[in-house]
């Protein structure tokens, strides 16, 4: 019930006349119901005006400061609204609205590694940037292909703008073919879908393909600070993405744009025209000035390191000599040692203990035409494939007598494979995962000396690489497990020769048929195709680290596939999507696919002739036709025809009884045949 007063008035009509009709309140110095105070970007340009209320929200959050009594200045870049980029290019937003969007500061602590993702690689840490501050960072990807997704998720307000804002180191490499890109996905529903998937907003941050808010000289590399604006329109919910392939990226909160003022400007232009001097030669070398200062000021850091330790160190980059003999070495100092490494090096660590390192040991470029001495060492499975990842094109390498451990899949990277190298391996005892990852290394004309070697089955199941030419792989009187014995055909090209004399081959359980299944050609075309109809939109590389096939492989799987309709290409994102259901998949039949044994599959034509009653059944299952004949004709008065009728629809029904059909357009067809038959055969009376 209402109250009301003894004159009958409720409490708002009754207060409503305590105040002037024309008293408006205002704070002290503020112009109501207005926007009074001046709005100036980090240089101290106007870009407008906005509410005081707002004025004091943009100082208590920290993203502006007062500069007078109704002024402030923005603390981050503006985004002008000519260059102010939403999703939406229709809408048109002035200058201080775009100052003004709501501004999301990557965390480390809100990024987890995606759990679709099983290559993930990389660490969240505290680190010292050049400025002297401690960040909390996300260090992403390696220089091998692992493809490494962080991601997370935020809960937004409807139709507001916004701008994610970042800081990174790295992200491109000297081969310019790496991934590193950030995504804007918003979500539709209460869990990502692959139209939501599909939806989503990409941002290619190689070779700052989307341009950086500003790009600085940090270090030995360049920092790029990322300001990008979206709307979200309709949608609250939205995950935010980083991908690193081939790549490593370091992603950080970003600081106010003036506490990079003294930085120097410096782009990936100007990275890449540094590294290679001429931007049309990706075969180039350091500029010579460029090289000098890199060689003084690694030598100089280097010999520091190893006169600490009674290392020996000669030169920097290329002709660069290390002898480290009779040590006991951490994973950290074989990547500096490594790193000092140019073409034509030499490098010996024999009888060394070298441990191992937590993820990727970083080696730096490869060295051509380098000798490597690794006698008599022992060196764990990680540091072992940094040291492949070194080797170039016609390098000596010994590691006889040497002892090398486990190595995990996903580290037991070569890189790219190296040709006309001399490679002693005899006497060692090697881990399966290490053994396949230096099969992989394997160029053309190589030669590989194993012999009286011991290679230790494991749980590893890791391709050998592109096929090689002219190899020489001598295995006598050494010990190989039967998984990697029978898959060495795969490696082995034109003029190859394998010597086998005494060779040991010792049975590993069911790794070999396991094996076998995933490099059949049939084989992977069933793998592919299933996994594609429950994936959503997938590229060639994130089918090839899921299934754990050779990237070459999964592509051409694929490209079958849609030759076959089984899958379509996506040509704007270069993924691929299935086009049928799971269930419809299962139908489907790849050559010598196990699951197709003992099937009964509907086939090409169907013939019968029974008491001169015949009924002839073609299918052309391409154009979707069929064509039935059925006729009468023994020559004599027809006694026998209703005889043959019954027997040929009783020989029709069982051949179309539990048929598996390779989709519903093939199961129609055939259901059409088989009543337009008997149709047929009872016009036959007629």
């Amino acid at each position: 019930m209402i109250k009301k007063d003894k004159a009958g008035r409720t409490p708002i009509e009754k207060n409503s006349g305590l105040f002037p009709d024309n008293l408006i309140f205002a704070c002290k110095g503020e112009i109501p119901i207005e926007k009074n105070v001046i709005v100036t970007d980090v240089n101290g340009k106007r870009v407008g005006l906005t509410y005081p209320k707002r004025a004091r929200g943009l100082v208590k959050n920290g993203r502006a400061e007062y500069v007078g009594d109704c002024e402030i200045r923005l603390l981050f870049q503006q985004f002008e609204s000519e260059t102010a980029i939403t999703h939406d290019p229709s809408v048109n937003k002035n200058t201080e609205d775009n100052t003004m969007s709501k501004v999301i500061n990557f965390n480390a602590r809100e990024f987890k590694f995606d759990n679709t993702c099983d290559s993930n690689v990389g660490s969240r840490m505290f680190v010292t940037d050049c400025s002297g501050q401690n960040k909390e960072i996300f260090e992403i990807g390696d220089w091998e292909w692992a493809w490494t997704q962080i991601c997370c998720e935020k809960q937004l307000e409807k139709n507001t703008d916004y701008v994610f804002r970042f800081a990174m180191t790295g992200g491109y490499n000297d081969t310019c073919d790496g991934t590193s890109q950030f995504l804007i996905v918003p979500i539709e529903n209460e869990s990502l879908t692959p139209e939501d998937w599909e939806n989503r907003y990409v941002y290619n941050l190689s070779q700052s393909d989307y341009k950086p808010t500003i790009s600085k000289r940090w270090g030995n590399g360049m920092l790029r600070v990322y300001e990008i604006p979206f709307n979200t329109y309709d949608c609250e919910k939205f995950r935010f993405v980083f991908i690193s392939q081939h790549v490593v990226t370091r992603i950080f909160p970003a600081q106010e744009l003036t506490a990079y003022a003294d930085f120097e400007d410096y782009s990936y232009g100007d990275w890449y025209n540094e590294k290679f001097g001429n931007r049309n030669n990706l075969k180039g070398y350091f500029r010579r000035s460029v090289n000098d200062f890199v060689n003084r000021t690694v030598n100089n850091a280097l010999n520091r390191a190893f006169a600490q330790t009674g290392g020996e160190i000669s030169g920097c980059g290329d002709g660069a000599s290390a002898e480290y003999r009779n040590k006991n070495m951490s994973g950290s100092e074989l990547s500096r040692t490594l790193r000092n490494m140019g073409d034509g090096s030499h490098i010996d660590l024999s009888n060394c203990n070298i441990s191992d390192v937590d993820a990727f040991l970083e080696c730096g470029g490869r060295s051509d035409g380098s000798n490597f001495e690794m006698t008599n060492t022992n060196m764990g499975g990680r540091a072992f494939c940094g040291v492949l990842r070194k080797i170039g094109d016609g390098c000596n390498v010994d590691f006889s007598n040497t002892n090398i451990l486990y190595v995990e899949d996903q580290y037991a990277k070569a890189g790219n494979s190296a040709d006309g190298c001399n490679i002693e391996m005899d006497n060692a005892t090697i881990s399966a995962g290490a053994f396949s990852a230096l099969i992989s290394k394997l160029g053309d004309g190589c030669v590989l000396d194993m012999s009286h070697s011991t290679i230790k089955a494991d749980d590893t199941n890791i391709g050998f690489g592109r096929r090689a030419d002219g190899m020489v792989i001598n295995l006598s009187y050494s010990k190989i497990p039967d998984s990697l014995y029978r898959r060495l055909n795969e490696k082995t090209g034109d003029g190859c020769c394998i010597n086998e004399n005494g060779l040991e081959i010792y049975y590993d359980g069911d790794r070999s048929q396991e094996v076998r299944q995933v490099y059949n050609e049939d084989e992977v075309l069933r793998k592919v195709a299933d996994f594609m109809a429950v994936s959503g939109p997938s590229s060639a590389a994130y089918v090839q680290r899921k299934l754990g096939l050779d990237h070459t492989q999964a592509k051409n799987a694929l490209d079958e596939l849609v030759n076959r309709g089984v899958l379509r290409y996506l040509n704007g994102a270069d993924e691929y999507l299935s086009n049928v259901s799971p269930d419809e998949v299962k139908n489907f039949f790849f050559g010598t696919d196990k699951a197709a044994e003992n099937v009964n599959y509907p086939e090409e034509s169907y013939s019968y002739s029974v008491a001169g009653v015949i009924l002839d059944i073609d299918f052309d299952f391409e154009s979707n036709n069929y064509d039935i004949n059925a006729k009468f004709d023994d020559g004599g008065d027809g006694s026998d025809k209703q005889y043959g009728v019954n027997e040929v629809l009783k020989e029709l029904s069982s051949d179309f009884t539990d048929l598996k059909y390779r989709n519903d357009k093939q199961k129609e067809l055939c259901m059409a045949a088989l009543n337009d038959a008997k149709d047929s055969l009872k016009g036959i009376f007629e």
